[in-house]
Protein backbone atom coordinates (compact mmCIF):
# COMPACT_ATOMS: atom_id res chain seq x y z
CA UNK A 1 0.00 0.00 0.00
CA UNK A 2 2.70 2.55 0.42
CA UNK A 3 3.66 2.79 -3.10
CA UNK A 4 0.05 3.80 -3.52
CA UNK A 5 -0.01 6.68 -0.54
CA UNK A 6 3.05 7.83 -1.04
CA UNK A 7 2.23 8.54 -4.95
CA UNK A 8 4.28 11.08 -7.02
CA UNK A 9 1.64 14.00 -6.95
CA UNK A 10 3.10 15.68 -9.44
CA UNK A 11 1.69 13.82 -11.87
CA UNK A 12 -1.89 14.30 -10.67
CA UNK A 13 -2.49 16.67 -13.46
CA UNK A 14 -6.61 16.60 -13.39
CA UNK A 15 -9.58 14.71 -11.62
CA UNK A 16 -9.50 12.16 -13.85
CA UNK A 17 -5.77 11.33 -12.89
CA UNK A 18 -7.05 11.63 -9.32
CA UNK A 19 -9.48 9.30 -9.85
CA UNK A 20 -6.98 6.76 -11.34
CA UNK A 21 -5.57 7.12 -8.45
CA UNK A 22 -8.22 6.40 -6.01
CA UNK A 23 -8.63 3.80 -7.45
CA UNK A 24 -5.82 2.43 -6.53
CA UNK A 25 -5.22 3.44 -3.39
CA UNK A 26 -9.15 1.32 -2.73
CA UNK A 27 -7.95 -1.76 -4.55
CA UNK A 28 -4.70 -1.41 -2.32
CA UNK A 29 -6.99 -1.48 0.64
CA UNK A 30 -9.20 -3.98 -0.42
CA UNK A 31 -12.03 -1.69 0.21
CA UNK A 32 -15.15 -0.86 -2.37
CA UNK A 33 -15.34 2.84 -3.06
CA UNK A 34 -14.45 6.19 -1.42
CA UNK A 35 -15.93 9.68 -0.92
CA UNK A 36 -13.80 12.79 -1.07
CA UNK A 37 -14.98 15.87 -0.27
CA UNK A 38 -14.71 19.63 0.64
CA UNK A 39 -16.83 22.31 2.25
CA UNK A 40 -15.54 25.96 3.35
CA UNK A 41 -17.67 25.52 6.62
CA UNK A 42 -17.39 21.99 8.15
CA UNK A 43 -20.27 22.89 10.48
CA UNK A 44 -22.52 25.74 10.42
CA UNK A 45 -24.06 28.62 13.53
CA UNK A 46 -27.25 26.77 12.84
CA UNK A 47 -26.43 23.16 13.60
CA UNK A 48 -26.19 21.81 10.50
CA UNK A 49 -23.45 20.72 8.00
CA UNK A 50 -21.85 23.34 5.68
CA UNK A 51 -22.75 22.88 1.85
CA UNK A 52 -20.17 21.07 -0.16
CA UNK A 53 -18.40 22.92 -2.74
CA UNK A 54 -16.65 19.98 -4.50
CA UNK A 55 -16.80 16.24 -3.97
CA UNK A 56 -15.08 13.12 -5.89
CA UNK A 57 -16.23 9.24 -5.17
CA UNK A 58 -16.43 6.33 -6.88
CA UNK A 59 -18.88 3.01 -5.66
CA UNK A 60 -21.27 5.30 -4.01
CA UNK A 61 -25.18 4.98 -5.35
CA UNK A 62 -25.82 8.18 -7.26
CA UNK A 63 -29.38 8.58 -6.24
CA UNK A 64 -28.01 8.36 -2.42
CA UNK A 65 -25.11 10.58 -3.56
CA UNK A 66 -27.23 13.20 -4.69
CA UNK A 67 -29.48 13.03 -1.64
CA UNK A 68 -26.90 13.19 0.64
CA UNK A 69 -25.50 16.40 -1.20
CA UNK A 70 -28.58 18.16 -2.02
CA UNK A 71 -29.16 21.75 -0.36
CA UNK A 72 -31.68 21.36 3.11
CA UNK A 73 -35.50 21.66 2.79
CA UNK A 74 -35.80 23.94 5.94
CA UNK A 75 -39.43 24.52 5.62
CA UNK A 76 -40.88 21.33 4.45
CA UNK A 77 -38.37 19.19 6.76
CA UNK A 78 -38.87 16.50 3.59
CA UNK A 79 -35.18 15.46 3.27
CA UNK A 80 -34.06 12.31 2.32
CA UNK A 81 -33.17 10.07 4.92
CA UNK A 82 -29.54 10.19 3.81
CA UNK A 83 -29.15 13.84 3.95
CA UNK A 84 -25.97 14.80 5.34
CA UNK A 85 -27.85 17.01 7.73
CA UNK A 86 -28.43 13.65 9.33
CA UNK A 87 -25.21 12.01 8.84
CA UNK A 88 -23.76 11.36 12.24
CA UNK A 89 -20.35 10.36 11.10
CA UNK A 90 -19.74 13.77 9.84
CA UNK A 91 -21.40 15.35 13.22
CA UNK A 92 -18.80 13.75 15.03
CA UNK A 93 -15.66 13.35 12.50
CA UNK A 94 -16.01 17.42 12.19
CA UNK A 95 -14.65 17.80 15.68
CA UNK A 96 -11.98 15.26 15.03
CA UNK A 97 -7.69 15.53 13.54
CA UNK A 98 -7.31 11.25 13.42
CA UNK A 99 -8.63 8.89 11.38
CA UNK A 100 -11.65 7.00 12.64
CA UNK A 101 -13.10 3.63 11.28
CA UNK A 102 -17.24 2.66 12.00
CA UNK A 103 -18.45 -0.38 11.52
CA UNK A 104 -22.26 0.78 10.85
CA UNK A 105 -23.92 -2.57 11.89
CA UNK A 106 -22.79 -2.79 15.09
CA UNK A 107 -24.12 0.89 15.71
CA UNK A 108 -27.63 -0.28 14.97
CA UNK A 109 -26.97 -3.49 16.79
CA UNK A 110 -25.50 -1.89 20.10
CA UNK A 111 -28.97 0.05 20.18
CA UNK A 112 -26.70 3.03 21.47
CA UNK A 113 -28.39 6.03 22.65
CA UNK A 114 -26.35 9.03 21.41
CA UNK A 115 -27.67 8.38 18.35
CA UNK A 116 -31.57 9.68 17.27
CA UNK A 117 -33.91 7.78 15.45
CA UNK A 118 -33.29 9.85 11.95
CA UNK A 119 -29.32 9.54 12.71
CA UNK A 120 -29.88 5.53 12.74
CA UNK A 121 -32.33 5.75 9.74
CA UNK A 122 -29.48 7.42 7.82
CA UNK A 123 -27.36 4.69 8.82
CA UNK A 124 -29.68 1.90 7.71
CA UNK A 125 -30.08 3.40 4.49
CA UNK A 126 -25.93 3.31 3.89
CA UNK A 127 -26.37 -0.15 5.00
CA UNK A 128 -29.28 -1.18 2.45
CA UNK A 129 -26.35 0.14 -0.03
CA UNK A 130 -23.72 -1.82 1.19
CA UNK A 131 -21.83 0.92 3.46
CA UNK A 132 -21.43 -1.18 6.28
CA UNK A 133 -17.41 -0.77 7.04
CA UNK A 134 -16.28 3.15 6.85
CA UNK A 135 -13.38 4.47 7.65
CA UNK A 136 -13.22 8.49 7.77
CA UNK A 137 -10.08 11.00 7.83
CA UNK A 138 -10.77 14.62 8.60
CA UNK A 139 -8.64 17.62 7.34
CA UNK A 140 -9.47 20.86 9.05
CA UNK A 141 -8.01 23.88 7.47
CA UNK A 142 -8.47 27.76 9.15
CA UNK A 143 -10.49 29.40 9.44
CA UNK A 144 -13.16 26.28 8.88
CA UNK A 145 -12.74 24.32 5.96
CA UNK A 146 -13.29 20.50 6.40
CA UNK A 147 -11.87 18.38 3.72
CA UNK A 148 -13.09 14.62 4.11
CA UNK A 149 -11.72 11.17 2.67
CA UNK A 150 -13.96 8.73 3.63
CA UNK A 151 -13.46 4.93 2.64
CA UNK A 152 -16.07 2.03 2.44
CA UNK A 153 -16.58 -1.51 2.39
CA UNK A 154 -19.15 -4.09 2.81
CA UNK A 155 -17.31 -6.39 4.51
CA UNK A 156 -17.79 -6.56 8.39
CA UNK A 157 -14.56 -7.60 9.38
CA UNK A 158 -12.06 -5.27 7.94
CA UNK A 159 -9.93 -3.82 10.14
CA UNK A 160 -7.68 -1.11 9.31
CA UNK A 161 -4.09 -1.09 11.17
CA UNK A 162 -2.76 1.69 13.33
CA UNK A 163 0.00 1.96 10.78
CA UNK A 164 -2.42 2.33 7.68
CA UNK A 165 -4.41 5.01 9.77
CA UNK A 166 -0.79 6.92 10.03
CA UNK A 167 -0.11 6.74 6.73
CA UNK A 168 -3.88 7.31 5.20
CA UNK A 169 -3.57 10.73 6.93
CA UNK A 170 -0.32 12.00 5.83
CA UNK A 171 -1.79 10.83 2.44
CA UNK A 172 -5.01 13.14 2.67
CA UNK A 173 -3.18 15.69 3.94
CA UNK A 174 -0.66 15.33 0.74
CA UNK A 175 -3.86 14.79 -1.09
CA UNK A 176 -5.83 18.28 0.16
CA UNK A 177 -2.62 20.14 -0.40
CA UNK A 178 -2.16 18.95 -4.05
CA UNK A 179 -6.14 19.74 -4.72
CA UNK A 180 -5.66 23.33 -3.30
CA UNK A 181 -2.69 23.73 -5.04
CA UNK A 182 -3.03 22.34 -8.11
CA UNK A 183 -6.71 21.30 -9.21
CA UNK A 184 -8.05 24.79 -7.76
CA UNK A 185 -10.58 23.29 -5.79
CA UNK A 186 -10.34 26.02 -3.46
CA UNK A 187 -10.95 28.33 -6.07
CA UNK A 188 -13.61 26.89 -7.71
CA UNK A 189 -15.61 26.28 -4.52
CA UNK A 190 -15.41 29.78 -3.67
CA UNK A 191 -16.51 30.64 -7.22
CA UNK A 192 -19.54 28.17 -7.19
CA UNK A 193 -20.56 29.65 -3.84
CA UNK A 194 -24.44 30.59 -3.96
CA UNK A 195 -24.06 33.72 -3.65
CA UNK A 196 -21.13 37.02 -3.93
CA UNK A 197 -20.66 39.82 -1.77
CA UNK A 198 -18.28 42.84 -2.57
CA UNK A 199 -15.70 43.43 -0.45
CA UNK A 200 -17.58 46.81 0.86
CA UNK A 201 -20.50 44.57 1.53
CA UNK A 202 -18.29 42.35 3.34
CA UNK A 203 -17.00 44.64 5.24
CA UNK A 204 -20.63 46.59 6.61
CA UNK A 205 -21.44 42.66 7.71
CA UNK A 206 -18.49 42.04 8.85
CA UNK A 207 -18.66 45.11 12.02
CA UNK A 208 -22.57 44.63 11.74
CA UNK A 209 -21.31 41.35 13.59
CA UNK A 210 -19.08 43.06 15.94
CA UNK A 211 -22.31 45.01 17.49
CA UNK A 212 -21.59 48.08 15.06
CA UNK A 213 -24.86 50.46 14.21
CA UNK A 214 -24.89 51.81 10.53
CA UNK A 215 -23.85 55.13 12.01
CA UNK A 216 -20.71 53.83 13.63
CA UNK A 217 -20.01 51.70 10.36
CA UNK A 218 -19.93 54.96 8.33
CA UNK A 219 -17.44 56.71 10.66
CA UNK A 220 -15.10 53.41 10.41
CA UNK A 221 -15.15 53.23 6.59
CA UNK A 222 -15.35 56.97 5.82
CA UNK A 223 -18.87 56.70 4.24
CA UNK A 224 -22.35 58.24 4.79
CA UNK A 225 -25.05 56.41 6.51
CA UNK A 226 -27.44 56.14 4.11
CA UNK A 227 -24.44 54.56 2.18
CA UNK A 228 -23.90 51.71 4.76
CA UNK A 229 -28.01 51.14 5.30
CA UNK A 230 -27.75 50.44 1.26
CA UNK A 231 -25.06 48.17 1.56
CA UNK A 232 -26.77 46.12 4.54
CA UNK A 233 -30.40 46.51 2.36
CA UNK A 234 -28.98 44.74 -0.83
CA UNK A 235 -27.13 41.85 0.96
CA UNK A 236 -30.04 41.12 2.50
CA UNK A 237 -32.43 40.89 -0.59
CA UNK A 238 -29.40 38.92 -1.96
CA UNK A 239 -29.12 36.04 0.99
CA UNK A 240 -33.04 36.12 1.57
CA UNK A 241 -33.04 37.30 5.13
CA UNK A 242 -35.25 39.08 6.82
CA UNK A 243 -32.91 41.14 9.38
CA UNK A 244 -28.90 42.00 9.38
CA UNK A 245 -28.75 39.53 11.92
CA UNK A 246 -30.09 36.79 10.08
CA UNK A 247 -27.84 37.97 6.82
CA UNK A 248 -24.50 37.92 9.12
CA UNK A 249 -25.05 33.95 9.89
CA UNK A 250 -26.32 33.31 6.57
CA UNK A 251 -22.84 34.72 5.17
CA UNK A 252 -21.01 32.65 7.65
CA UNK A 253 -22.88 29.65 6.51
CA UNK A 254 -22.21 29.93 2.87
CA UNK A 255 -18.61 30.89 3.51
CA UNK A 256 -18.96 34.42 2.88
CA UNK A 257 -17.56 36.28 5.61
CA UNK A 258 -15.43 35.20 8.71
CA UNK A 259 -15.82 37.08 12.18
CA UNK A 260 -12.72 35.43 13.89
CA UNK A 261 -10.46 37.79 12.25
CA UNK A 262 -8.75 40.95 12.66
CA UNK A 263 -10.87 43.16 10.25
CA UNK A 264 -8.58 46.43 9.38
CA UNK A 265 -9.98 50.09 9.23
CA UNK A 266 -9.67 50.57 5.56
CA UNK A 267 -11.44 52.40 2.99
CA UNK A 268 -10.62 49.86 0.24
CA UNK A 269 -13.77 49.40 -2.14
Amino acid sequence: MDSVLFNDFSAIQNEGDLLLLMDNVVESLGLDGFLFAYAINGWLPSGEPGEIQRWLSKGIDKKSLKAWLAPFDRASRKDSDVNRRFDPIRRFMVQQTIPHQFLLTDIIKENKNEYTLVEKRWINSLIKNNVVNLISIPVQLPPSEYWSLSFFSKNTRYQLESSDKARLMLFAHQLVYHCIDNLQWREDGMKYSIVKLTAREKDCLYWSAQGKTANEIADILGLKTETIRKYIKNVMKRLNARSKTQAVVKAIEFGLLDIGISHPKTDNR
